[in-house]
């Protein structure tokens, strides 16, 4: 065999008898590019097919659309759907299909871990840090979630980080409180072990209390949140204790 990784055995390296063999082998060769290459393939297949749905719900000719790359459906979403979260998803989106690509030709593993550097930054504002123990592919589901309810609920739903509602040691800004004004669902990613609720801002949010809030370089106003807590990771104690 050559040191193509997707080169199947074949000729006399193959095994008729052992196919069981012949795929630990390719397997194998996989994981040598990067421990979750499958992963990130099945992943980024999961979310070319959330995008192409998204993208003909919103043209009135879907079937007039030619076959496009995702690079150039992301385009298009963003061209119809003026909305600056969303378009940090499709930035994370694109960035994911970057990863994608990357593990696909077999680049370095330092050539993927800079690529994995650039998807952390663009996941930096509407998730949880990337970690070594980050499931690539439960990522790639969360973006493709967040991709469809921001397609379907527009205005009414929102991405937010979701250090907005966990404890911190500093002061967060009052941005992201602002980006909640009117929505109707805010979705988070799952929440990490060992995190505590930031229980008091919960209560206000879901309270029906006034906040104050302001969008950045802006002035100071006030609203009522009309978000519910949900919290699909339920712990084993008290619902806004550390999890």
């Amino acid at each position: 065999m050559t040191d193509d990784p997707f080169e199947l055995p074949h000729g006399a390296e193959f095994e008729p008898d052992t196919p069981t063999a012949a795929g630990r082998r390719v397997r194998d060769r996989f994981r040598a590019i990067h421990p979750q290459v499958t992963e990130i393939v099945t992943g980024h297949a999961a979310l070319e097919l959330e995008v192409d749905r998204v993208l003909r719900r919103f043209l009135p000719r879907p079937n007039k659309l030619p076959r496009l790359s995702i690079e150039h459906q992301l385009g298009v979403l963003r061209a119809l759907l003026d909305d600056a979260w969303l378009d940090l998803v499709l930035d994370a989106i694109s960035a994911y299909g970057a990863l994608r690509n990357s593990v696909a030709h077999g680049d370095s593993p330092s050539d993927i871990e800079k690529i994995i550097s650039r998807l952390a930054n663009k996941m930096h504002n509407i998730g949880p840090p990337l970690t070594p123990n980050t499931n690539l592919g439960t990522l790639a589901l969360g973006l493709a979630v967040a991709l469809h309810v921001l397609g379907i609920w527009g205005d009414y739903a929102v991405i937010a980080p979701m250090e907005t509602f966990m404890e911190t040691n500093g002061t967060r800004h009052p941005t992201e409180l602002a980006h909640l004004y009117g929505a109707r669902l805010a979705v988070a990613h799952e929440t990490e072990a060992g995190r505590c609720w930031a229980e008091a801002k919960i209560k206000s949010l879901t309270g029906g209390d006034k906040i104050t809030a302001r969008y950045m370089r802006g002035d100071f106003f006030d609203f009522n949140p009309q978000v519910q807590a949900d919290d699909r990771r339920q712990p084993q104690a008290e619902p806004l204790q550390c999890r």
